[in-house]
């Protein structure tokens, strides 16, 4: 097992920087662009300078649940909630099975289980999505330090829009814990489609998945999790809980591993 995540890492992360890059330059430059608002902002006097906690509301607090309005629904899409999302996809895209086609047999008989080759790829989702998340903050810390300070509470209102306080359990869960709980999820359940289907399916469905939970609040969405204005902490009983979202997140990467397991096993060679 160990030779097989040495592998993964080698192959599906060392080999892949320039996904990071990618992603990374993504995150860059959308913080720019905040940056560039914020300092407008605060030179026409209309807020002080942002901290860390400030970015972060900015990118995870995505949107309260919609409501019905004569029948239509009303919603602005949150922009850097979904170009934290999608980045994540992308990284995470075709590697799996890129190595199966590519190197599968080779593999298979060289670690003599599948079982093996499956759960390497597991945690080699679950190492991506720390890195990932790694990436991003060590940016908005950056940006934070440069146009700010680097206090986990917000220190102006610009992008709080009524937000609490992050300093909490409720608001360290939210902030650090259920996006990488929530992006693992998705990114196993994505290997596990590039398996059964291809990668270009398995990429749309993520992204069909995401984009439902901005339409609904639902508990089986997992989405809502990762949204600061869907916790019940924030915004009350009309939001979604995080020990809920937390037992989810465990279920659903424990069932996809178990049938990942399954599925790899019967493949014909």
């Amino acid at each position: 097992m160990k030779e097989q995540i040495r592998y993964d890492v080698k192959m599906g992360i060392l080999h892949e920087w320039w996904k990071y890059l990618f992603v990374g330059m993504l995150i860059l430059l959308v913080c720019a662009m905040e940056a560039g608002q914020e300092a407008e902002c605060v030179k026409q006097k209309f807020f002080t300078e942002p901290s860390f906690g400030n970015y972060l509301i900015k990118w995870m607090r995505g949107i309260q649940p919609i409501q019905y309005t004569n029948r239509e629904r009303q919603m602005a899409m949150p922009f850097e909630w979904m170009a934290l999302q999608m980045s994540y996809l992308i990284l995470i895209a075709k590697y799996t099975a890129t190595d199966l086609e590519q190197n599968g047999y080779k593999l298979f008989i060289r670690i003599g289980k599948k079982s093996i080759w499956w759960y390497g790829k597991c945690v080699w989702v679950f190492l991506s999505t720390l890195l990932y998340y790694g990436l991003f903050y060590g940016i908005l810390s950056c940006f934070a330090i440069a146009t700010g300070s680097l206090q986990l509470e917000p220190t102006s209102e610009i992008w709080v829009g009524g937000i609490g306080s992050l300093t909490n359990a409720n608001g360290i869960i939210q902030i650090f814990l259920m996006p990488v709980l929530v992006s693992t999820v998705i990114g196993l359940g994505q290997i596990f489609l590039e398996l059964v289907v291809s990668p270009m399916i398995a990429i749309i469905v993520s992204c069909g998945y995401l984009l439902a939970s901005l339409y609904w609040c639902n508990p089986l969405l997992l989405g809502n999790y990762s949204m600061i204005e869907r916790n019940r902490a924030f915004i009350g009983e009309k939001g979604v809980s995080s020990i809920i979202g937390v037992t989810l997140c465990v279920a659903a990467m424990m069932t996809i591993c178990f049938l990942g397991n399954k599925y790899i096993k019967k493949m014909e060679r």
